[in-house]
């Protein structure tokens, strides 16, 4: 784990070129942020589950070890079987045939019983989720302590124009120089309506600390997670609770809560995720 960080560290302030001379090698300035490991180093010693050392390992273990290579997204306007064999195919900058990002991923078919490695293979189906227009909330004044869930909290207020509110996160899901993903939904992603811009869609929240005295702002962003495209069966289908689940995936912190009004008043679904220089 040691040596999988210290990967991470390099990778991220560096780029190096394996030839034969360093004179490809080269660095620039800019900010790590790296879990605290001091603890594994002492003898007996015991390190505490801290969220923040979980969640930066797993956001630098992400980046490096499993970003895959995104295709380029004009190859899926043109036909239901594009190309190039990518799994994955971004649009990360806004063009002019729409204001919005957009990641697609395109399904592969795998036979447990292929003796001669012909499998997986890509398959024309097709899953796209994008981001409309977001809306940003200046952060307004200093934090004030306060509870969620029974955890130690900051409510951070934040003003646009005649659009105030306040949102309460657990300090465990704050820190300088990285972003707090929110759902705010008070059901299950499913179910959910409080926040729901569709039958496939939310609005999700973020919130983006910017550190060094800059100011901190929060975004609301509609997350729309379409239909499978050429699906030929009921299994290869997305039905729409499952769309929004995974449009709120990324705040989601992959254990279930349900607290349902009945057994537990006055709690909800809300929930947060820290990701490190997100």
């Amino acid at each position: 784990m040691i040596a999988q960080g210290s990967a991470a560290v390099i990778s991220l302030t560096y780029t190096v070129d394996d030839g034969s001379n360093f004179n490809t090698t080269y660095s620039r300035n800019g900010l790590v942020n790296v879990a605290n490991l001091t603890c594994y180093f002492e003898r007996n010693g015991y390190c505490p589950p801290e969220p923040i050392s979980v969640q930066a390992i797993a956001h630098a273990y992400g980046e490096t070890a499993l970003a895959p290579v995104c295709g380029g997204y004009d190859q899926l306007s043109t036909s239901k079987n594009p190309r190039q064999m990518y799994q994955y195919y971004c649009r990360r900058n806004p063009d002019q045939d729409s204001a919005s990002q957009e990641f697609a991923y395109r399904f592969q078919e795998v036979n447990p019983q292929d003796k001669q490695r012909l499998y997986p293979h890509f398959t024309d189906r097709i899953i796209r989720a994008s981001s409309g227009e977001c809306l940003e909330y200046p952060e307004v004044g200093t934090g004030k302590p306060t509870t969620f869930l029974n955890m130690s909290a900051l409510e951070l207020t934040y003003r646009n124009g005649s659009t105030n509110g306040s949102i309460a996160i657990p300090t465990a899901s704050l820190a300088s120089e990285g972003t707090t993903y929110i759902y705010r939904g008070r059901n299950r992603p499913a179910k959910m309506t409080d926040f729901s811009c569709g039958d496939r869609c939310i609005k999700m929240w973020a919130y983006r600390s910017s550190g060094g005295g800059e100011n901190s702002s929060f975004f609301e962003c509609p997350i729309t997670v379409t239909a499978v495209s050429n699906a030929r069966r009921e299994e290869h289908e997305v039905p729409p609770g499952m769309a929004k689940l995974a449009a709120a995936s990324i705040a989601l912190q992959g254990r279930d809560n349900d607290p349902t009004p009945d057994t537990m008043p006055g709690k909800d679904f809300t929930q947060f995720q820290f990701y490190a220089a997100g």
